[in-house]
């Protein structure tokens, strides 16, 4: 969706960079390569297209919660690390402080790759001229994704964890007495299986 708000903003602003969230459905080739790529990694994957004008820094220095594999299409970007990379970072957490010491710092030029470990800090800036990358995001498989799909899976046969919550006593009494309930509910089954 393009909000002219947004590009009138961008225009006006020294500096701006414009994100193309979603690019894989503008474009057949980046949506063959991010297919195969969440093949060849059993992830589910995106693309994004940025096209930043020069000497202009998209989000400054941050982190992402999930792998990116970067392709400079043209123009220039520096790219510059910093410190120890978050462990398990995930969307859910808040960026918290950049680290100061730098680790590494390369320019890309069309037709270099890099790859972005999700958790590393980093910091993008464009230089000279106009700049134009993809950036084809990897999602992992995180033990709350496994758990999260496993309780819906479970919701299905057993009552208690499709029940109301209801109001009558606090929270984390009626989760305790839920969780007992279905607990106890999959020692019968386990026992009845033996």
């Amino acid at each position: 969706m393009i909000r002219p708000g947004a590009i009138e903003w961008a225009v006006r602003t020294d500096g701006a960079t414009l994100a193309v969230n979603g690019w894989h459905r503008c474009d057949q080739g980046i949506f063959l390569l991010r297919e195969r790529l969440g093949a060849l990694f059993h992830r589910d994957t995106a693309a994004n297209l940025y096209l930043s004008e020069p000497e202009s820094t998209s989000f400054g220095p941050h982190w992402d919660g999930h792998d990116v594999l970067v392709v400079q299409l043209g123009g220039s970007k520096r790219w510059t690390f910093f410190g120890e990379p978050v462990p398990h970072a995930t969307r859910q957490l808040s960026q918290g402080k950049c680290p100061d010491q730098v680790i590494s710092d390369f320019t890309l030029v069309p037709g270099d790759l890099v790859f972005v470990p999700r958790g590393w800090w980093h910091d993008v800036e464009t230089l000279d001229g106009p700049s134009v990358h993809v950036s084809l995001a990897i999602y992992p498989v995180t033990f709350l994704d496994v758990l999260v799909s496993q309780l819906r899976d479970a919701a299905r046969a057993h009552d208690v964890l499709r029940a109301d919550v209801g109001a009558n006593a606090p929270l984390a009494e009626r989760v305790r007495l839920a969780m007992d309930s279905f607990i106890a509910t999959l020692e019968t089954e386990f026992e009845t299986r033996r």
